[in-house]
C-alpha cells in the first residue's frame, strides 16, 4: 500500500487515538521533540522539517503551501499520508520508549 493511501486504521490507531496523539505533539518537552524529528526524518529525509512543523505546531498543508514548500509534494494527498506515518512512527517509538500516554 502507497503511503498516502494508508489510513490511522492501517497503522492500528483506535478510533480518536490520533487526535490525541496530534494533540501531545503540540506540547512536546525537549526528548520527545526530538523523537518526532527523527521519525519525521525516517518517514522521509527530503521534507523532515516541514513535517515536523507541521506536527508540533498544528500548521495545515494550506499554510505549508503558502510558504512555497509544496513543491516537495506531489500533492495534498502526500503530505497528509507522511503526517500519518510519521505520526504511527513516533507512536510506536514512545511506546518502545514506555513514554506512550494513552
Amino acid at each position: 500500500m502507497r503511503t498516502r493511501e494508508a489510513t490511522y486504521t492501517d497503522y492500528g490507531f483506535k478510533k480518536g487515538e490520533e487526535k490525541q496523539l496530534k494533540q501531545y505533539c503540540l506540547d512536546l518537552e525537549l526528548p520527545d521533540k526530538l523523537l518526532l524529528l527523527q521519525c519525521a526524518h525516517e518517514c522521509n529525509p527530503m521534507v523532515e522539517d516541514d513535517l515536523f512543523y507541521s506536527l508540533s505546531k498544528g500548521v495545515a498543508f494550506q499554510v505549508l503551501a503558502r510558504k512555497g514548500i509544496d513543491q516537495n509534494y506531489k500533492c495534498h494527498a502526500d503530505v497528509y499520508g507522511y503526517k500519518r506515518k510519521t505520526l504511527a512512527l513516533f507512536r510506536s517509538a514512545l511506546q518502545a520508549c514506555g513514554r506512550y500516554p494513552f
